[in-house]
């Protein structure tokens, strides 16, 4: 192919030229490398046999007067052996060291990008080493998921990731930021924190105006991370009871009553009153009236109460999908207030339950109670024992339990909790 370019001594004119010339050179490109043109180079390419990943990048560029970097984007190649070759376009971020606001973040050079799955799942293997972590189950998920957005930090000196961290959208204007994970061999080195700020700025790009996040009560690296970059504390969610503590309980006699075994046979007879309150939602709009309720409730308590389903560590919008699916398959009760005089509505008893097969929890039964009253917890419970206690169960709600109710004192170290934050974007 010949490309004739006229010449010109304008400035702009220059510029004109020198676009015409890297067309050029990009259909030259394309037409003596046919894997370009299908979409693929890879590590090992027969292609490339240098086995490094071929990136066409376009440069970094300042605008004037405003100094703030504009997003740099990259097309990456791979290959899947069944899918054949294709093109993964990919947008990329250097992040380089800066100040954010009072917080100092890494001072080498890294690479935030989408996760890859046939170039990372090696390297997110060993960021997740404990037993418990349920990322290794959930990431093909994230990457189907069109609410999910999965990415990465790579250090371009050894070709590795050293983080990961997915955003999903929970509503137009909410984003969930979860699964922050570091290699082990690089923590203290600031990635972390590089990270969720990375994962709080793609939330702002998505358009919303708030992230929501959580972690345990117990750590504290992250609950620092979370403090410094401006995440305000909402409430605590609770559960009930802890995966060991229900573990051994069914592991050891798999018929047992789980409640009873768990030393709560007293409460059993005032629950399950409680319990036939509980009434089969059916439509969406159903679960709208009722957390309007719940939110109002807890105003009238003076309770810090997220309008939103406690679940597995996490929350869930109302309207989201894993919500919504729950009412479909009559997996969801609502309980609404009760009338203490005549014409007049109790503040109380407001709640929304929600019993769903958890994939994050290796597909063990968890019980989602939405409530801002204390009775209802114990209610809950005894519903879900019924219907699936012979499996096991955990029981996520609120921390809406007072300190010296003899409830919490029943409960005990079977108990735990996490954090739920919150950031303004």
């Amino acid at each position: 192919m010949v490309v004739l370019v006229p010449f010109g001594r304008d400035r702009n004119f220059r510029l004109f030229q020198f676009v015409v010339a890297a067309l050029a050179c990009t259909q030259v490109l394309h037409a003596s490398f046919p894997a370009f043109a299908s979409g693929s180079v890879v590590k090992n390419s027969p292609d490339f046999p240098l086995g490094r990943t071929c990136n066409i990048r376009i440069p970094e560029l300042k605008i004037p007067g405003e100094g703030r970097r504009m997003t740099q984007t990259s097309v990456s190649y791979s290959l899947n052996s069944v899918e054949g070759m294709r093109r993964t376009e990919q947008r990329r971020k250097k992040v380089m060291p800066r100040k954010m606001g009072a917080v100092d973040t890494v001072a080498d050079p890294l690479l935030f990008r989408n996760y890859n799955p046939h170039m990372d799942h090696e390297d997110l293997m060993k960021l997740c080493h404990l037993e418990w972590d349920y990322v290794p189950r959930m990431i093909e998920k994230f990457c189907a998921s069109s609410n999910d957005h999965p990415f990465v930090l790579e250090s371009p000196e050894t070709d590795k990731v050293v983080a990961f961290g997915n955003v999903q959208r929970m509503a137009s204007d909410v984003t969930w930021i979860q699964a922050i994970r570091v290699d082990p061999n690089y923590e203290g080195r600031g990635y972390g924190t590089e990270i969720l700020s990375q994962l709080i700025a793609l939330s702002r790009d998505l358009g919303a105006s708030k992230a929501l996040s959580s972690t345990s009560n117990t750590n504290h690296a992250m609950l620092h991370i979370f403090k410094k970059l401006g995440f305000r504390y909402c409430n605590d969610i609770a559960y009930f009871p802890q995966s060991a503590a229900m573990l051994a309980i069914k592991e050891s006699k798999p018929e047992a009553d789980l409640l009873i075994e768990l030393g709560l046979e007293r409460m059993l007879p005032a629950w399950k009153r409680e319990a036939s309150k509980f009434q089969t939602c059916r439509s969406p709009a159903e679960v709208t009236a009722i957390m309007s309720m719940i939110e109002a409730e807890a105003r009238v308590k003076q309770l810090a109460l997220a309008p939103m389903v406690s679940a597995e560590y996490r929350i869930y919008h109302p309207q989201q999908t894993e919500i919504l699916s729950c009412i479909s398959d009559s997996r969801c009760w609502i309980k609404y207030p009760e009338r203490e005089e005549e014409g007049r509505a109790s503040e109380r008893g407001a709640a929304l339950l929600v019993l769903r097969r958890s994939q994050e929890m290796k597909g063990r039964y968890i019980a989602c109670l939405t409530t801002a009253e204390e009775s209802a917890v114990g209610a809950a419970l005894t519903l879900v024992n019924d219907l699936v206690g012979h499996e096991g169960f955990q029981l996520y709600f609120n921390d809406i339990i007072p300190a010296d109710s003899s409830v919490r004192k029943l409960f005990g170290e079977k108990m735990g909790s996490y954090k739920l934050v919150e950031i303004d974007l």
